[in-house]
């Protein structure tokens, strides 16, 4: 048979704004040990972000940085 969602789910999952900074969140998933941290502001849901995000963030970053040495 199928599970509910709501028998696995995280009840009070930790949450950040979107004003949250991205190595606050950063740090806040890898102490919490998330892939995800659901982003609310005015106790509305108004996105997630996920280590999916992050990796793509820093993958970006990497290659700007990676340019600008090569530029020097």
């Amino acid at each position: 048979g199928s599970v509910p969602v709501q028998e696995i789910m995280k009840k009070d999952p930790v949450t950040v704004t979107p004003e949250t900074s991205t190595g606050d969140a950063i740090a806040l998933m890898r102490s919490r040990q998330v892939g995800c941290l659901p982003v609310v502001s005015d106790g509305h849901l108004v996105g997630i972000l996920t280590d999916h995000d992050l990796i793509k963030v820093a993958a970006m970053l990497l290659e700007q940085n990676l340019k600008a040495g090569e530029e020097s």
